[in-house]
């Protein structure tokens, strides 16, 4: 059992556009603390605001999603493969978490196919 002190958070959803808020809000009904975080901090306060009652933890910053999760940490990256992704794990997740970036596939233009993101392996 965790204490007041201790990080409250079972999984963590970075990226509330549709598909992550529709994961954050089916993660939080079957019973799960959800740390939400977005890279524009309105959509996560609004987000929050508009979901009042539910067990949903604001996080400004990655750091701060990450101090709120309990260990192992389980963080999903539901954001666009592309520019603002950085592939690589976060130095401050530490080892032994799980990472989960669920749009691991970068898409080209039609007729281009896919290619994943360098670093991460989707699970498929």
């Amino acid at each position: 059992m965790r204490d007041a002190t201790s990080p409250r958070g079972d999984i963590a959803v970075s990226g509330l556009a549709v598909m992550g808020q529709n994961l954050v809000l089916n993660l939080e009904r079957n019973g799960y603390n959800v740390v939400v975080h977005n890279r524009t901090t309105s959509k996560m306060t609004d987000f929050v605001a508009n979901n009042d009652g539910k067990n949903l933890i604001p996080a400004v910053t990655l750091e701060e999603m990450v101090a709120n999760l309990a260990r192992p940490r389980r963080v999903l990256l539901m954001v666009q493969a592309g520019q603002p992704v950085d592939p690589r794990q976060p130095p401050f997740l530490g080892q032994h978490h799980v990472l989960h970036q669920g749009t691991g596939r970068r898409h080209l233009g039609p007729g281009e196919g896919a290619e994943p993101v360098p670093g991460l392996n989707p699970i498929e």
